[in-house]
């Protein structure tokens, strides 16, 4: 027969205590690492502060990390203290990534900057998170004069694999 393990309310997995809101799986505040890598022992939700070497800007940042999976919400404004730094890059992640030897990465949308239309791209790699476009199949820095005013704005989502 086909039958299994039924659950009416929450399960606490690797020491956590279960919830007492709701239905669901429960993890420890602390990984719990299994040796198994098909073992999913790690999830984790929160906030993080994007550090920016073009200066300063408002910033609501999000992250959930299911095994070893990191996606990242970045929503990036009003930025000030613009200096004149080629590219812009983002430090503070939540998490380390996992080195492959090639950074992986995803587009997002598009961007208009002072040259022209472009694809708006990051990648993750040396824990930094970089932010690009792509136009006729060239990478270009997006640089601080491509902040063209104080309200520009950046929408991205960001996926890496951690350490």
């Amino acid at each position: 027969t086909n039958e299994g393990i039924q659950i009416l309310n929450c399960l606490g997995v690797g020491g956590a205590t279960p919830s007492t809101s709701g239905a669901g799986i429960t993890f420890p505040a602390t990984q719990s690492a299994s040796t198994d890598a098909n073992t999913l022992d790690d999830y984790e939700e929160g906030t993080f502060t994007p550090i920016l070497n073009v200066g300063s800007c408002t910033s609501n940042a999000y992250y959930t990390k299911i095994g070893s999976t990191v996606t990242l919400w970045l929503h990036l404004t009003t930025f000030t203290n613009r200096s004149s730094v080629s590219g812009i890059i983002i430090t503070g992640l939540p998490f380390n990534n996992k080195t492959y030897g090639q950074a992986a990465g995803n587009c997002f949308g598009r961007y208009i900057g002072q040259d022209g239309l472009g694809n708006l791209c990051t990648y993750v790699s040396s824990n930094q998170l970089f932010i690009y476009e792509t136009r006729n199949g060239d990478w270009l820095d997006i640089s601080y004069n491509d902040l063209t005013n104080a309200s520009s704005t950046f929408y991205m989502i960001a996926t890496y694999t951690a350490a």
